[in-house]
């Protein structure tokens, strides 16, 4: 017993969505009511797993922002530093 439950807690999330996916195939599974598989306090904490998730998105987005600002940055010093010793060699 011990084992089943250690395996629905490391795995609960993936046996949901199987079971899940055979009933919306039509398969024949037994029914479970909503309000015994996921309590209220469950059903809080997924809401603040999915807000998390959808932030996790603007986290990469935010990097690859600033991963682009920091290239734009060192491209347009690179090109004044080139650009000015251009201009230092062409007057001497």
């Amino acid at each position: 017993m011990d084992e089943a439950l250690h395996f629905l807690v490391r795995h609960g999330y993936s046996v949901l969505a199987v079971w899940v996916g055979a009933e919306q195939l039509g398969l024949p599974v037994a029914k479970i009511k909503s309000d015994v598989a996921v309590p209220v306090e469950n059903k809080t904490i997924l809401q603040g797993l999915e807000a998390e998730n959808r932030q996790k998105l603007w986290r990469w987005f935010i990097a690859a922002t600033l991963a682009v600002l920091l290239v734009e940055s060192a491209l347009a010093g690179w090109t004044a530093r080139h650009s000015a010793r251009q201009t230092e060699e062409a007057t001497t």
